[in-house]
């Protein structure tokens, strides 16, 4: 303004006004009774499917589907013999109830709309559209719908449970113990188990009958396919003869970036002096990369624009590569897959490891291309994730966008 004095700033008036909370927004029903006998008749059907469906000890809670209109008070469906679980859709909830709470949920539907008895939050009766069992078709994943079982006697399935309290809860360990026990009188074999507060996974080998028999399992909140990769990538091709000789080594106090991948060949010319620590966290492997995408990843990592240094030969690293392998080379298809344990806990073990060599970011070019994000749930890897990153205060640096639509994968497990 000294400079143009033709120019003039004025202060702008903020004007916050003050947000008053509005009250959820219920349901109302011109025809209560008529609404009552609509939702028994919802409650007969799925009571009777859920009863139906197999449990792993005796006193298992049954699992139903309410979809609701307008708000719905979730802290007191207790009040209706329900215990609210999971939102599973924008009007869609999921709830626990046991013999009592049915029983309780049903009383409380047939006093609807009847003269003389009174409710208490009866608008969470009201805001109730219908009620279903949380079904086979429920726990089929989006690989699954579109995909089917794969064609062999015998593949693995990843299997989530309901998470019922937290990890080490008694209540939770029990569940795990009586599911793991039907496992077992079912000939279903275990590969690999996973139990976070959030997050109970089981991975498991099966056949088609056995998937049936999980399908149609009241503790089992969904079944899938065992990720695949999808990965595919170009490459850049140049004579090892025009690489600078002696790259030199990035700043001794430089930041550690964490490659979880594939593996890295350390040795190459362009990566060689940047590298600072391998570890493999596949089952008898080493950390070498036979597939070729971590080397890739490594690449970018270190040096960004690849192509412009191509154009200029000029390399110069600026950050520390550490090299966690926790992918193989399918023997099938000469791609990248995940081992044998679920790839949740082949990161976890890597994440720990590197975060105490001072790893504070860690890039990931991976995913599941079998299970694109369906807007509604984050689930097994992004949950595990997500639950690293508060726990270690770290950085991910994730892929998304790659999903390349639908197709069979040709190799999955050992």
């Amino acid at each position: 303004m000294a400079t143009y004095k033709h120019l003039s700033i004025e202060r702008e008036s903020l004007k916050n006004q003050r947000r008053t909370k509005q009250p959820p927004k219920f349901a109302k029903r011109d025809d209560l009774l008529g609404h009552g006998q609509k939702l028994n008749g919802y409650f007969a059907t799925a009571a009777a499917l859920a009863r139906e469906q197999h449990v792993s000890a005796e006193n298992s809670s049954f699992v139903l589907k309410l979809r609701y209109d307008g708000a719905m008070s979730f802290d007191n469906l207790e009040k209706h013999g329900l215990e609210f679980i999971s939102q599973e859709g924008k009007q869609v909830c999921v709830v626990f109830a046991n013999e009592m709470g049915l029983a309780k949920f049903q009383n409380h539907l047939s006093k609807l709309g009847i003269i003389g008895q009174t409710l208490t939050y009866a608008q969470i009766l009201e805001a109730i559209e219908g009620i279903d069992a949380w079904s086979a078709n429920d726990r089929k994943s989006w690989a699954l719908r579109h995909l089917g079982f794969p064609q062999a006697d015998i593949f693995g399935l990843d299997v989530e449970l309901w998470p019922h309290h937290v990890a080490n809860h008694p209540v939770r360990l029990t569940l795990c113990s009586m599911f793991e026990k039907w496992l077992g009188d079912k000939n279903i074999s275990i590969i690999h188990k996973l139990n976070f507060d959030s997050l109970v996974m089981y991975r498991v080998r099966v056949s088609e009958p056995q998937a049936g028999l999980l399908l149609n399992h009241a503790d089992v909140r969904f079944v899938d396919l065992i990720p695949q990769t999808g990965i595919s990538y170009p490459q850049l091709n140049r004579d090892i003869a025009q690489i600078p000789i002696n790259i030199a080594n990035p700043a001794p106090n430089a930041a550690r970036v964490c490659i979880l991948d594939s593996g890295i060949n350390t040795n190459h010319p362009l990566l060689k002096s940047a590298i600072a620590e391998s570890q493999s966290f596949v089952s008898d492997q080493d950390s070498f990369d036979e597939v070729g995408h971590g080397t890739a990843v490594a690449g970018i990592a270190l040096y960004g624009d690849v192509e412009a240094c191509d154009r200029s030969n000029f390399w110069k690293p600026q950050i520390w590569l550490y090299n966690g392998k926790v992918m193989r080379k399918c023997p099938i298809t000469s791609g990248a897959v995940y081992d044998e344990a679920t790839i949740e806990s082949t990161l976890t073990d890597a994440v720990e490891h590197f975060v105490r060599l001072g790893c504070r970011i860690f890039n990931l070019s991976l995913g599941n291309s079998s299970a694109p994000y369906d807007g509604v749930h984050v689930r097994g890897l992004a949950y595990i994730l997500d639950v690293l990153a508060r726990r270690h205060n770290i950085l991910f640096i994730v892929s998304t966008g790659n999903f390349c639509g639908i197709r069979r994968a040709s190799c999955s497990g050992r």
